[in-house]
């Protein structure tokens, strides 16, 4: 596969294992080296992110908590949902935890509402309006958004300097991207203004940039449906630069003709002037490796379009139903995700590491973003994180629903169908907001027979 180097690298870059380091017992003792004897109170974590920050964290929880013993669970990443299901199967759920399928987790029972918890938090008031949606059923919050990773646009400043292109301001617009990035072309010399992706990326990112109250695949909260109108629009926008080869899309045998290397990621060969991302594959281009290359990428927030929104990626987590200290279980899960004094300790262990963050805080804090830029200095990174308060949150791990439509979808091979233009998102769009809609009511009506 052409892209496995880069997947490996990103990998490694942003230290998403496929599986959290082993927990309980004397090995817990010893990794934490805080002992659980004298403290009353055992909460159980689990989330997929870096484990020895997990482990930072809880032990700083620990340390102002001194009843409170913290215990991090270990559940394969790849089989996380499952793994989740064998816990509740035995009651066995952890106190807090992230989930891939927030809306399930409350259709099964297994999340508390968490309302009165949040609505009392000065900390959620400092959430920008895209993200506090997540997370909300039948009038009740059982699970929030507690990190995210923005859309952003890297753009190799080599190259647009090597063709006497102006750099764009960081409050471009989405057809000056598209402007620039057919000046950056020249595919008969093996250049492209964009990358392979754009289907998928433009697919998700349209409805934030063009509208004002809807989320991906045209998702209204307020009347739980959809319309995959700016969804169709981003597609075809992505299949005609495609078409046009405005954005790159070669085989393996070309990349081995072109560049001799026939799974090289081809913003690599310094070739392809922009590529549109998410925010963990900053280090990627950023690293001592393109730099060696002779490689000088920069990060730019995601153009914005008659919408002033800009997607995000976001994780989600809760508290379980079957916590004995509901309460304290929020402030854990705040502790360990999204909250300024988590955040905080964050720094402190990004610092001691030398690693950089791997994800970016959803509050609007100055004094959390001010340490962040610290962190990962330039005015490029200061850009995304300034635009923050514009966030609004992809929908994949939080619409009921979402998961089994989108497993239906598979099932259908639509998507093949669509990128080899068999089919066209017009001939299937009403399909498809009927299975979005059949889906979402039938995990609705589970979460609101829990009364």
């Amino acid at each position: 596969m052409k892209n496995l180097k880069r997947l490996v690298s990103v990998l490694l870059a942003v230290c998403m294992l496929f599986a959290v380091a082993g927990c309980g017992g004397d090995a817990e003792k010893e990794s934490s080296g805080i002992s659980k004897e004298g403290r009353s109170i055992t909460l159980r974590f689990a989330a997929w992110f870096d484990r020895d920050l997990q482990q930072h964290l809880a032990n700083a929880f620990m340390e102002a908590h001194p009843d409170v013993y913290v215990e991090l669970l270990e559940i394969d990443q790849n089989s996380w949902s499952s793994g989740l299901q064998n816990l509740a199967s035995t009651g066995d759920l952890p106190d807090a935890f992230c989930t891939f399928d927030l809306a399930t987790a409350a259709a099964n029972g297994w999340t508390a509402d968490i309302t009165e918890y949040y609505d009392a938090d000065p900390t959620t008031a400092k959430i920008s309006e895209g993200l506090k949606v997540a997370g909300v059923y039948n009038g009740k919050r059982y699970g929030l958004v507690t990190e995210q990773y923005p859309c952003v646009v890297l753009i190799n400043k080599t190259l647009f300097e090597e063709n006497n292109i102006a750099l764009p301001g960081y409050d471009w617009t989405i057809d000056e991207m598209y402007s620039l990035a057919t000046k950056l072309t020249k595919a008969n010399e093996h250049q492209f203004g964009l990358g392979d992706n754009v289907l998928s990326y433009l697919r998700d990112v349209y409805n934030a940039a063009y509208t004002t109250d809807t989320w991906q695949y045209g998702y209204d909260p307020e009347s739980g449906t959809f319309d995959t109108e700016y969804l169709a629009q981003g597609y075809a926008k992505g299949l005609e630069l495609l078409n046009n080869k405005i954005a790159g899309n070669p085989t393996a045998d070309e990349l081995e003709e072109w560049f001799g290397d026939s799974e090289i990621w081809l913003p690599k060969t310094g070739k392809q002037a922009m590529q549109l991302d998410w925010y963990w594959t900053i280090q990627t281009v950023k690293s001592e490796e393109y730099q060696n290359l002779g490689q000088e990428w920069l990060v730019y927030p995601f153009p914005v379009g008659t919408s002033n929104r800009v997607q995000t990626i976001v994780n989600v987590g809760c508290v379980s139903e079957t916590s004995d200290n509901p309460e304290l279980a929020y402030e854990l899960l705040k502790f360990m995700t999204f909250g300024e004094d988590g955040w905080k300790s964050r720094y402190k262990w990004y610092k001691s590491s030398n690693n950089l963050p791997a994800s970016v805080p959803i509050v609007e804090d100055d004094s959390i973003l001010d340490l962040v830029k610290e962190l990962t200095p330039g005015d490029d990174y200061a850009a995304v994180y300034d635009s923050i308060d514009r966030s609004v949150a992809d929908i994949k791990k939080w619409v009921p629903g979402f998961t089994e439509y989108n497993s239906w979808m598979g099932s259908q091979d639509l998507w093949t169908q669509l990128r080899q233009s068999a089919l066209k998102v017009e001939d299937v769009s009403d399909q498809m907001e009927q299975k979005l809609n059949y889906y979402y009511t039938e995990c609705m009506n589970k979460i609101k027979a829990r009364g």
